[in-house]
């Protein structure tokens, strides 16, 4: 994965430049680099999705609740609304999967501590992503970026410009920050460099096909910063 980041950012930066110009996303990118991006079109709906080619296991998180049968996880990707229309966008989304083996967390926020800043995301939880079965108990929690925590994806590049190493993919590698699950308890977890990863490899996604020039369009999720 690192390598195919060190050697796709020069690509990556001429096909921004080339995407931005367009008058809807141009998936090219994505279909042409199989290796970083699996791209999944769903007709009925009109919709795309991107996702990194790292899987739930490289993905995952430990804490002290988790179940031995399922993965906690967060997850990068990219839907593409209208993908098919001239009025498509991409909004750039973070999944966060928690899985336990004591009950629901029951998250109605997180909180991420990026270089001594704090960016807290509320209005992040649906019931109907909540789950229970023989192998424990899983809900997930969705996060929307647009223009109003669009300062969040700077202090995440930040840190990452800040790591040690010489290319894009060792300095994600060599980043780190900590999240916050605030529910029925508080679950403090410490993110390295698969989150890193995962992460840059969705924002070198969103550059590659324009992304950024249509933030505005995106419904952010509520977040405070402290």
């Amino acid at each position: 994965m690192k390598r195919i980041l060190l050697s796709l950012i020069a690509l990556t930066l001429a096909l921004t430049l080339t995407a931005a110009a367009l008058a809807e996303p141009d998936l090219s990118p994505i279909r042409e680099n199989d290796s970083l991006f699996t791209l999944d079109i769903d007709g009925e709906n009109d919709v795309a999705f991107i996702q990194s080619t790292m899987t739930a296991a490289e993905r995952s998180f430990t804490h002290d609740s988790e179940s031995v049968k399922l993965y906690s996880d967060t997850m990068f990707d990219i839907i593409v609304i209208n993908q098919s229309r001239d009025d498509g966008y991409p909004v750039m989304r973070l999944w966060i999967t928690y899985s336990a083996d004591d009950g629901f967390l029951n998250i109605d926020s997180v909180t991420f501590i990026v270089g001594g800043r704090e960016f807290s995301f509320s209005g992040i939880a649906s019931s109907d992503w909540c789950q229970h079965d023989e192998r424990g108990y899983l809900e997930q929690v969705l996060i929307k970026f647009g223009t109003d925590n669009i300062s969040f994806l700077a202090a995440l590049n930040d840190l990452i410009e800040a790591a040690p190493g010489e290319g894009i993919g060792d300095k994600a590698a060599n980043a780190s920050c900590a999240m916050i699950l605030h529910g029925s308890r508080d679950v403090y977890v410490e993110l390295g460099k698969n989150f890193f990863l995962d992460y840059e490899t969705i924002f070198l996604g969103m550059s590659a096909i324009g992304g950024f020039d249509y933030l505005e369009k995106a419904v952010a999720t509520e977040m405070t910063e402290n």
